[in-house]
C-alpha cells in the first residue's frame, strides 16, 4: 500500500541534550545541543495512506473514543461500517468480538491498541510524549473497566427474571470507579496539561453522554456521575471546544440504543 511520511524530533541518541552549558561542560550530555530540548532528526512513519476501516456496533461504549480521536485528530480517510465477516475477524485475532481496525495491512481488535494506534497517526497527537500517550491510555483502560462493570450487568441472566439487582449493582460499582477517576483528573485544564483534549478527555465525555451502555445504566440506577465535580467541570470544558462541539453534534453512535435502555 501507498505510504505518507511524517516528520518529527526525537532526543539525540546516546547522550542527552544538555540544559545548560555547565552541564555540558561535566560531559553528562551534549554540549552541541546545550540550551536545547531537543535535536533534529528525520524519522518517517510509514502510514498507509488507504482508508482506515473500523468496525464496530452503532453505540457509544468501546469504540466512541476511537472514533473521536481519529476524526478531531484529523484522520480524514477514516470511517466506520457496522458489519465485519468472520474470516475478517479471525484474520484480526477475534473469536467475535467488535471494535476491529483495518488500516492497509494492519489487522487489529482490541479498544485499547486502536485507540493507541491511531493516536500515534492522527496529525494532532502523533507528536505526542511516551508520557502524554500513556495518560491517555491509562484513562481510557479506566474507562473500559467502568465499560465492563456495566456490562456485566445488563447481560447477567437476572436481567430477565428479577431486574431490581440492576440498580444497586450499578450504583456500586460506579461508586468505586468514579471516585477513583475524581480523585485523578485536573482542577482545571485538561488531563494532559495541554491546549486541547486529548483521548483520555474524550473518555469522559463519552461515559457522561453516550447513551449506550452509560446513560442507559445511569437511569437504570438513578445515579447521578456529574456528583463528582471535577469530572462535570472537565467534561463541561471538552465539550464546549469547537472541535468537540463539531464531533458531538453529527455523531449517531452516542444516542445509540439498539437495546432500548432508558434515556
Amino acid at each position: 500500500s501507498s505510504q505518507v511520511g511524517s516528520k518529527f524530533e526525537r532526543p539525540s541518541p546516546g547522550r542527552r541534550p544538555c540544559s545548560g552549558a555547565a552541564v555540558a561542560a561535566m560531559g553528562q550530555c551534549d554540549s552541541t545541543s546545550a540550551d536545547k530540548t531537543s535535536v533534529p532528526i528525520e524519522t518517517t512513519l510509514n502510514i498507509s495512506t488507504e482508508p482506515i476501516v473500523m468496525y464496530y456496533m452503532p453505540i457509544a461504549a468501546r469504540g466512541e473514543v476511537a472514533c473521536m480521536v481519529a476524526e478531531i485528530g484529523g484522520l480524514n480517510n477514516f470511517k466506520v461500517e457496522t458489519e465485519a465477516s468472520d474470516a475478517l475477524k479471525k484474520e484480526a485475532g477475534s473469536p467475535g468480538a467488535l471494535p476491529l481496525l483495518v488500516h492497509g495491512s494492519l489487522k487489529i481488535t482490541q479498544s485499547l491498541a486502536i485507540v493507541s494506534y491511531l493516536m500515534r497517526i492522527a496529525p494532532k497527537y502523533q507528536n505526542h510524549s511516551p508520557a502524554q500517550q500513556a495518560k491517555d491510555l491509562h484513562i481510557v483502560a479506566i474507562f473500559d473497566d467502568v465499560i465492563q462493570g456495566l456490562a456485566k450487568v445488563l447481560f447477567d441472566p437476572r436481567m430477565k427474571s428479577d431486574p431490581s439487582f440492576a440498580g444497586p449493582a450499578i450504583t456500586e460499582h460506579a461508586d468505586k470507579w468514579l471516585a477513583v477517576i475524581e480523585g485523578i483528573l485536573p482542577s482545571s485544564g485538561f488531563i494532559n496539561g495541554m491546549e486541547y483534549p486529548t483521548a483520555a478527555d474524550f473518555a469522559m465525555v463519552v461515559m457522561i453522554e453516550g447513551q449506550t451502555p452509560f446513560v442507559g445504566c445511569w437511569k437504570m440506577a438513578n445515579y447521578d456521575p456529574l456528583k463528582h465535580a471535577k469530572l462535570k467541570a472537565l467534561v463541561e470544558r471538552t465539550k464546549a471546544v469547537p472541535s468537540v462541539k463539531a464531533y458531538l453534534s453529527k455523531t449517531t453512535t452516542m444516542n445509540g440504543n439498539p437495546f432500548g435502555l432508558p434515556s
